[in-house]
């Protein structure tokens, strides 16, 4: 896809909740990913939201898969209730997350620049 638009949506369970073929057919520059998954387990995302700022979780978080550094990579716009810590390097087209869930707790690791990426 040249200069379109790039959603990735990497929350297996979004999936069903979202009409994939009709966001596709909204434009054809529009191109959404949905694979490959991305999601982190309870217990980290938790530990996160507590101390976001925490080395030893940095260490603790499982590499990107190639799949899934190139998908961020390439995404203008993320659905999701997860996303890596320290996404900014990792997300360089990224503009805008559309969180799932009550709560943004988890995103405050992921160190967003202020105003640089939209959080809703």
């Amino acid at each position: 896809m040249g200069e379109g638009l790039v959603v990735y949506v990497p929350f297996p369970m979004l999936h069903p909740a979202i009409d994939l073929d009709r966001l596709r057919a909204a434009d054809p520059d529009v191109e959404v990913i949905t694979d490959p998954p991305f999601e982190v387990d309870h217990e980290l995302r938790t530990a996160r939201e507590q101390d976001p700022f925490s080395e030893e979780l940095r260490r603790r978080e499982p590499p990107l898969t190639p799949e899934q550094a190139d998908a961020f990579a390439r995404a203008d716009v993320v659905f999701t209730l997860d996303v890596p810590m320290d996404l900014p390097p990792r997300a360089p087209k990224l503009r805008w997350i559309q969180a799932i869930g009550s709560g943004v707790g988890q995103y405050v690791s992921a160190r967003l620049p202020d105003g640089d990426i939209v959080l809703t």
